[in-house]
């Protein structure tokens, strides 16, 4: 029929000489058996460079479900056109280029192709046959090391055991552990690449790692400071070197070559200098939903109780205090606040726990993971007793007899007491840390107003307490503030810690 053409997606169209609208162009509406309608839609896109879709899906027998728009070139087209041609969460994406079928079908060809000519099919009007969220599966890798054949021993497997345990009460859908002579740099690259591929888009890659840290000399001039951070893995005898350890710019090109798009990253450090070490801040993010969280800042050190890391066990005496408080469904931000009050009160450590966060990506619209199904109780571990700093401990660095979160004033504890930890450096030795102190703060007025009608215990208290979160860039109410017109003076590493939030 002449008088007929075929549309842009390759359905009939009605006569040329009859103008459309986009709207009319790209939507089809059909006529169901029972008196139901469903309504479906076409949209096209183009992948230039490195430009990702942007969805986070769920594959089925027949379609692939649209669980949430990320990003990407989804965002672009929604931003562009009217509601009615929209990607929209719970609906299917049902043809891609022609190829129909089965979900990873679909999901071959939208990794392919370079021009994607897609059909959905509105979720309002498939009912009872639209599938509820899948829960997302958690794919874990736990590295924890002890050093037993070096001469700074360390209990990083108590972390990595009580991880383990964890990622069980959260019924985790894998978990591999790397302890001791296992977490060669051979065979964390090739677990990283192993599990990382194992994800499905809007499932969970986890990587904990406890043990020591270290810096070593930029090589790509991509850090302020000229130093790189690093993983310090052991060759298969157990001994450390450099050579051995893992350097954050190979972790972050490793994990972003090995993850699907869609897959959550989230990277969990209990070592010293680990402010950046999964370097989010690198291209190879870009597209990517990831966190981390950390022990320290990068010039600063973490500790280790004698029976696990401070890092490790404030999270997860976090986690026990957030089921207690009736919380199901919290957000890394979440967490990452109640660690942090959970250290300054039970610790009292001079380490500083790190958020970090890819650029555009908000910490507290991420959920946290690792939520406990049953009744959960974080394993008991030394605190300092009442009225004292934090008991001495081994630090997580290969350096020098430094004390817990050395190189900074000290921002936590009490008042005057001078009680020395030993420096959780690396334990091959290394060059000496640079030392990086904090410009002190001056409270505001108003808080100097209410703290001046508290009796003088409870005022020194308070002071510390706004002073810690000044430090940490964060509000009164812990939650990380926005810039102020005139910004408060910031140390170096806070101007690193902070230059990746959102």
């Amino acid at each position: 029929d002449g008088a007929r053409s075929r549309s842009p997606t390759g359905l009939d169209g009605v006569d040329d000489a009859v103008p459309r609208s986009e709207e009319e162009e790209r939507i089809i509406t059909r006529e169901l058996p029972g008196g139901r309608v469903q309504v479906e839609y076409f949209v096209d896109f183009v992948k230039e460079g490195q430009a990702r879709l942007g969805f986070d899906i769920a594959s089925t027998e027949k379609s692939l479900v649209i669980r949430s728009v990320v990003g990407g070139l989804a965002a672009a087209w929604n931003q562009s056109h009217p509601p009615s041609l929209q990607v929209r969460a719970g609906d299917h994406l049902v043809e891609v280029n022609g190829v129909r079928g089965a979900g990873m079908k679909l999901l071959e060809q939208c990794k392919q192709a370079q021009t994607l000519k897609c059909r959905f099919v509105r979720a309002k009007v498939l009912q009872g046959d639209v599938p509820p969220p899948r829960r997302p599966d958690i794919y874990m890798i736990v590295c924890a090391l002890d050093y037993k054949k070096t001469a700074k021993p360390l209990t990083s497997t108590v972390d990595g055991n009580n991880m383990v345990e964890l990622a069980r009460a959260c019924k985790a859908a894998h978990v591999e552990k790397l302890y001791d002579e296992d977490a060669t740099l051979a065979n964390v690259r090739r677990m990283i690449q192993l599990v990382g591929r194992s994800c499905k888009h809007g499932d969970y890659f986890i990587f904990y790692y406890a043990g020591h840290g270290a810096e070593l000399p930029d090589e790509d001039g991509d850090e302020e400071d000229h130093k790189d951070e690093a993983f310090c893995l052991v060759d298969q005898d157990g001994g450390t070197s450099p050579s051995c350890w893992l350097r954050d710019d190979d972790f972050a090109q490793l994990v972003t070559s090995s993850v699907h798009a869609g897959t959550k990253v989230v990277v969990l450090a209990d070592c010293c200098h680990s402010g950046t070490v999964a370097d989010l801040g690198k291209k190879e993010w870009s597209g990517l939903q990831a966190v981390s969280i950390s022990g320290c800042r990068d010039k600063q050190t973490s500790g280790d109780t004698g029976r696990g890391g401070i890092f490790t066990s404030s999270m997860l005496m976090a986690i026990e205090k957030l089921q207690k408080s009736d919380e199901k469904n919290y957000s890394v931000q979440k967490l990452f606040q109640t660690a942090l009050e959970t250290d300054d009160k039970v610790f009292a450590s001079k380490q500083d726990l790190t958020l970090q966060v890819v650029p555009g990506l908000a910490a507290e619209s991420l959920p946290w993971p690792l939520v406990p199904l049953a009744e959960y109780a974080a394993p008991a571990v030394p605190v300092p007793s009442p009225g004292t700093a934090a008991k001495a401990a081994m630090s997580r660095d290969l350096g020098g007899e430094k004390g817990d979160g050395e190189g900074e004033e000290e921002k936590k504890g009490a008042a005057g007491e001078e009680e020395k930890e030993k420096d959780k450096d690396s334990p091959e030795g290394g060059e000496e840390e640079e030392k990086v102190v904090d410009e002190e703060v001056e409270p505001e007025e108003e808080e100097e107003e209410e703290t001046a009608a508290m009796p003088a215990s409870q005022q020194q208290q308070q002071q510390r307490h706004q002073q810690t979160l000044r430090q940490r860039g964060l509000g009164p109410s812990g939650l990380a503030s926005s810039p102020p017109s005139s910004p408060p003076r910031r140390s170096r590493a806070q101007a690193l810690r902070c230059s990746l939030s959102p």
